[in-house]
This record gives C-alpha cells, structure tokens and sequence, in this order.
C-alpha cells in the first residue's frame, strides 16, 4: 500500500500524455541540480485559472504553479509588467535570480502583508477547490420528476 501519494490529489489533465511527458522530462533534467526554494516549474503551466486571472493580471501578478492552478504570488504592479513583455521577461520579473537567501520580490511581498495585517485582503485560494458532484438518478427523478435523463 502507497501511503504518500493520494491518487484522489491528482486532477484530470494530470494524466494526459502530454503533461506526463513534459512533467517527466523537466523533472528528470534536474534530479542532480540544487533545488532552489521557489524554483518555478516550466511545464504544464496554465492549465486552470481561477475568477479572478485576468484582474490579477491586470495588477501585474507574478505566477506560480499550484496544484495545476496558476496562482498569483505577489503583484508587481502593471507599469513594471508592461517594461518586461514576454517569457523571458516573466522569468526574471517573477523567478530570478534564484537564491537560497531574500529573493529579490521579498520587500514586495512583505508590503502586501503588511496591508493586509493593517487593513484588509482578498487572497485568491482557489487553487484549494475541487468539487465532485454526485446525483443519484433514482432519487432525482423522484424529487425532480421522471423527465431526467
């Protein structure tokens, strides 16, 4: 018996031959490299996004990989993001360099904390979710009326 792994964690698009492959191969690559705390993953990013993607992108949000969720990890504000278009300008706004000390979005970071402490925040904790909706057909038609197919 696996004790460490839940198959029940994983979602749908996990097991799609693409990401596997992709995932794997990205994985494999850095089995013998340092494993910096905060190191991004390349591969299957984007898969689901939360209500809320486009006006955190519009505030310039920096993303992270949760869960298979694309999560906003702190925000840089849209006239930075607009200096830095592009994957590469992602990779150095959100992730470079990578460090074992402060990285260089900490003061950032720690000013959203901070007014979150002194006032108030809306944390998007969407990546958390996932709903399985069961109907049993039997009591439906019951409760619903024998039009349910």
């Amino acid at each position: 018996m696996v004790l460490g792994i839940r198959p029940s964690r994983f979602q749908s698009f996990h097991n799609t031959p693409a990401f596997r492959a992709a995932r794997v191969k990205e994985s494999l690559e850095s089995v013998y490299q340092a494993h910096y705390p905060h190191k991004p993953t390349k591969t299957g990013r984007g898969v689901k996004r939360s209500p809320l993607h486009q006006r955190l992108e519009e505030q310039g949000a920096a993303w992270r990989d949760v869960s298979g969720m694309e999560c906003a990890d702190w925000l840089v504000g849209p006239s930075t993001r607009e200096e830095e278009e592009g994957e590469e300008g992602d990779a150095k706004r959100m992730h470079a360099p990578l460090s074992w000390g402060r990285h260089h979005w900490f003061e950032t970071w720690q000013n959203e904390h901070l007014a979150c402490r002194q006032s108030a925040g809306l944390i998007d904790m969407s990546f958390m979710s996932k709903f399985k909706v069961q109907v049993l057909l039997p009591q439906m038609r019951q409760e619903v009326g024998q039009n349910i197919v």
